[in-house]
């Protein structure tokens, strides 16, 4: 079992560096789209990467999926996790674009690729007794979206929108502790809806963020269907994608046909 095990980390590891190269010596795709699924945490983000990585194969005619544990997003996500404070987004910042450019050139010779990551905004919420809803995010994003088009890639931005008292109470089964949603949106000062973290990214980003509903993907039972769409997939190749169950619920109610937590 341990020399298999070996055998499979040495061809992971072989594949990696193959597609180093390729992308080292391939041509740049002029014009090439770079989706970036940012979440938030607790709208089906766990459900889609799962259909994702599990229909690979079937997607590839249509866009690359970046894997979670690809170097240069690990290295990332480590930073973006880690930056939630204005000093700490001074400090990071270098270092930030510095792996944002090493990703984009990863994938500089195909057409479209997406990478989904909730730690993009940074770390689940209250996670570290922060105050606030995603501090620094526009931020972040916006080091992120410029070391990409230095490296001429097209971005586009996509957040999925869940109602906001119900994306709280997700949070707060997530969390595990007592009281009311509505109290742990008061003790860490959240605002009363996406709005002000949403008017920050408009005024960032422009038509370069779009805004889908989560709950037009789970009332269809795909989560994940209106990315899908928005990268080009054909509506053909759609009706064969194997949709992975909800993942990371909550709770058991949202088990039920209308979708996940």
């Amino acid at each position: 079992m341990a020399r298999a095990s070996r055998r499979l980390r040495s061809a992971m590891w072989l594949l990696y560096q193959y597609r180093k190269m390729r992308a080292f010596l391939a041509p740049a795709v002029a014009g090439r789209r770079v989706i970036l699924h940012i979440g938030p945490h607790k709208t089906g983000t766990t459900t889609m990467q799962a259909t994702l990585q599990r229909n690979r194969g079937l997607l590839a005619p249509y866009l690359y999926l970046v894997p979670r544990r690809d170097t240069p997003l690990r290295l990332l996500t480590i930073l973006t996790r880690n930056t939630y404070r204005p000093r700490q987004l001074a400090r990071n910042a270098d270092a930030m674009t510095q792996a944002a450019r090493r990703l984009a050139r990863s994938c500089r010779h195909l057409p479209v690729t997406l990478i989904t990551h909730e730690d993009l905004m940074g770390a689940r919420p209250t996670l570290r007794n922060e105050h606030g809803l995603y501090a620094v995010a526009p931020d972040k994003l916006a080091l992120i979206v410029d070391a990409f088009e230095s490296e001429g890639a097209r971005v586009e931005i996509v957040f999925y929108r869940r109602d906001f008292a119900e994306w709280l109470e997700s949070l707060h089964r997530d969390i595990g502790k007592g009281g009311k949603p509505g109290g742990l949106g008061r003790r860490f000062g959240f605002p009363a809806d996406w709005e002000p973290l949403l008017g920050a990214f408009r005024d960032r980003f422009g038509t370069r963020l779009c805004v889908l509903s989560f709950d037009a993907d789970r009332e269809a039972g795909r989560m994940g269907l209106g990315l899908l769409r928005l990268a080009g997939v054909p509506d053909a190749t759609i009706e064969g994608i194997d949709w992975s169950p909800p993942r990371r619920v909550t709770s058991a109610a949202t088990l039920a046909p209308r979708g996940l937590a």
